[in-house]
């Protein structure tokens, strides 16, 4: 018996979103790994569930990787929910182009000024 294809929209049901989050985070982040270590390629996920919760995979040390990408300056592939055919309706579409957007150069300071606030922190000696 074969697999039920399914429409790709936002599940309604608040808790089948989120088994189904739960279960595909898992086969996301195993074809990372799998994508690292088949290539030999570095790569960095960062998800953010619905309740704001952080999960990330790394394949090196998840700080580097973004500073790495922080300094790129050479061309970049990208791709978003746009670029999925069949995805995003053209309403949804136009919404999202209304939005306040940044630019790659402003999402890569501010991953960097994060990264540099984050390990002036570690570095900073406990007040406790």
């Amino acid at each position: 018996m074969g697999r039920k294809k399914i429409s790709i929209e936002k599940i309604q049901d608040d808790r089948s979103r989120q088994v189904t989050f739960t279960k595909r985070k898992g086969g996301f982040l195993k074809k990372a790994m799998e994508l690292s270590i088949l290539c030999d390629v570095e790569v960095a996920v960062i998800t953010f569930n619905s309740q704001g919760k952080l999960f990330q995979y790394a394949s090196g040390n998840i700080h580097d990787t973004l500073m790495r990408y922080a300094r790129y300056s050479g061309p970049v592939e990208h791709k978003d929910n746009s670029n999925y055919k069949g995805g995003a309706r053209k309403s949804e579409i136009d919404v999202a182009l209304q939005q306040p957007d940044l630019s790659n150069a402003a999402i890569r300071a501010a991953v960097a000024s994060n990264h540099l606030t984050q390990r002036a922190l570690a570095a900073a000696p406990s007040s406790a």
